[in-house]
């Protein structure tokens, strides 16, 4: 049975602290999301994984 894992959309804030601007790719490891940090003021990307899949 496959697992979801995290999908952030734009424009979710994510633990108060992190806006997502934009997804920067997917592929079969996971999504490449870039994000907002609030009190930095500067872009940073964050990789969600996928959940490990057994043979």
């Amino acid at each position: 049975m496959p697992q979801s894992f995290a999908q952030w959309n734009v424009g979710d804030v994510i633990l108060d602290l992190y806006k997502v601007t934009d997804v920067l790719g997917e592929g079969g490891f996971g999504k490449v999301y870039k994000v907002r940090h609030s009190a930095w003021n500067i872009d940073l990307a964050v990789k969600v994984p996928k959940p490990a899949t057994k043979p």
